[in-house]
């Protein structure tokens, strides 16, 4: 199934016939990463090759950085499977490690904004969150105004779709599939 990008209607009506929504990275952006982290890779070929011991090792160190990077985007580029699915049962995404989220297990979706880039945060149930940790997944914490805290994961970035639009439909799903 091809989901359409920006359109919230089509995907809470996939959802509600019981169909899984697939949400893919995008290849634009893939692409344009791979593009980037090969220039700075040669950048960091051109001052490993400085006279400065200095320069030589920010040199390799970026060489060795953008070149992990570079093959990142490339699987990236070529992987099949979605970066996050909607589901009846939960939200699997690649970033969570120990398989689907349950909705029970989601207390809330938010947008974070950071510079002009916006990231889906799932604030999760502390059950949840040591599931992911058993798993291998380092698990965020959020420090709210009043002195607590939740657990937090984050969806993948990069996803060809409105994340503005995705975070929104998250959020309204999670807070009718809970209390369902």
């Amino acid at each position: 199934m091809t989901t359409p990008k920006n359109d919230v209607d089509a995907w809470a009506a996939a959802l509600g016939q019981g169909l899984t929504v697939p949400f893919n990275f995008s290849r634009g952006k893939t692409v344009f990463m791979i593009v980037v982290s090969l220039i700075f890779v040669l950048i960091g070929l051109a001052m490993a090759g400085g006279d400065s011991i200095l320069w030589k090792v920010i040199g390799w160190l970026a060489v060795v950085l953008f070149a992990m990077s570079v093959v990142v985007q490339i699987r990236r580029l070529f992987r099949r499977e979605p970066a996050i699915e909607v589901s009846p049962e939960g939200v699997t995404m690649t970033t969570a490690k120990a398989g689907t989220i349950p909705w029970s297990h989601i207390l809330d979706v938010r947008g974070i904004k950071q510079s002009s880039n916006m990231f889906i945060e799932l604030v999760v149930t502390t059950e949840e969150a040591d599931r992911q940790v058993a798993s291998g997944l380092s698990v965020g914490e959020r420090e709210l105004e009043d002195g607590t805290s939740q657990k937090v994961l984050w969806a993948p970035n990069g996803v060809a779709v409105s994340k503005p639009a995705l975070c929104s439909w998250l959020h309204q799903e999670s807070m009718a599939r809970r209390v369902a």
